[in-house]
């Protein structure tokens, strides 16, 4: 058994922490929706929220989890019944700022990232429904969260993104020591109001396929 463990524990008299230190923040969505296809026809309403703490421990150090809750069995797969723990992660951000750590569970950094619906966050996205390939791996209202490691920086008007992580897996089921790691290069400068940007993700899930509670890609 090979077991590698940081653990980070203080009282939080220790972290003199007051309310300037934690922020409270998060979305409600109600929506109706139908669906007719030729083998169905249905129609419900629906409702989806998202409650976000973010916790201030210093100046170079931020903590944050957000709760997604709904209803359940929707069409659109919001969270539910029950509530869900998707992000959960403490970055490390030095004064100067030329970089960014963070540990934990965090959205995946692939895709359109910044133009996603988050369950009951769909400011962001003025279709509300994710894109066909993003929902392949994250599902029409989600994003692909996953466990691991991510930096970030800046360079010459670049913002790049690189995360190790348990791959296309939105917990920590992790079969055959097949880390996945994705990367992100993205632009705002180049053209105006525009921005460009380029992401790929390797990841080798198969090991994880027929295991309980796993949601890997599987390929």
């Amino acid at each position: 058994i090979l077991l590698a463990l940081l653990s980070i524990g203080m009282p939080l008299q220790a972290l003199d922490l007051n309310t300037k230190d934690i922020s409270l923040s998060g979305h409600y969505l109600g929506l109706w929706n139908g669906f007719d296809t030729k083998k169905e026809t249905q129609s419900h309403f629906d409702y989806a929220t998202n409650f976000d703490v973010e916790f201030t421990f210093s100046e170079t150090l931020t903590g944050m989890f957000q709760l997604q809750m709904g209803p359940g069995n929707g069409r659109l797969g919001f969270g539910g019944p029950n509530a869900v723990v998707t992000d959960l992660n403490i970055s490390y951000q030095p004064i100067s700022k030329k970089y960014q750590l963070t540990m934990g569970s965090f959205d995946t950094p692939f895709g359109p990232f910044e133009n996603l619906s988050n369950n009951a966050n769909t400011l962001e996205n003025e279709h509300i429904i994710n894109d066909i390939f993003y929902s392949s791996l994250a599902g029409p209202v989600g994003t692909l969260n996953t466990l691991g490691l991510k930096a970030d920086t800046a360079i010459n008007n670049l913002d790049i993104s690189f995360a190790v992580s348990n791959g296309t897996g939105e917990n920590s089921v992790n079969n055959g020591n097949a880390y996945g790691s994705t990367l992100q290069i993205r632009n705002k400068t180049w053209i105006p109001n525009t921005e460009f940007g380029i992401s790929g993700i390797k990841s080798n899930d198969k090991a994880d396929a027929g295991t309980e509670n796993n949601n890997s890609f599987e390929t």
